[in-house]
């Protein structure tokens, strides 16, 4: 029983560290890396993007919207019919992701909302479905 808690809180830090990660406009690639190839190895897989889809209902923009991106990299061909149909349902969520950052010729803007960070992982692993 303890085992399955520490097993149960291993997974949602893995999983709100990936989604945070993932929600900066320039996510490090060695923590996403880092944090996946542990999970695999524990072989949580399937855990892990559960818990990712819960975080879709969270309060935290930037999480959502990090859990929007990251499904479509996590996903695993075992729940390719059940991961799109979890994103569409926030299809209408509009809340939004706004950077500033600067450049030589002045500021630039990443406005992104959820929806569409669930539409680009819905391309993403309609490709993976339609590529097998």
């Amino acid at each position: 029983m303890v085992r399955d808690v520490e097993k149960s809180d291993y997974i949602k830090k893995s999983a709100r560290r990936l989604c945070k990660n993932r929600s900066y406009y320039n996510p490090k690639g060695g923590v996403e890396k880092e944090i996946i190839d542990d999970i695999k190895r524990r072989d949580y897989v399937k855990q892990l993007v559960l818990e990712v889809i819960s975080s879709l209902q969270g309060k935290d923009v930037k999480i959502r919207i990090g859990a929007a991106e990251i499904l479509g990299v996590i996903t695993p061909a075992s729940m390719l019919t059940i991961v799109p149909e979890e994103l569409k349902k926030h299809l209408d969520d509009n809340s939004i992701r706004e950077y500033v950052y600067g450049g030589l010729q002045g500021d630039e803007y990443d406005m992104k909302t959820v929806d569409e960070c669930c539409r680009e992982s819905i391309e993403k692993i309609n490709k993976l479905v339609f590529e097998d």
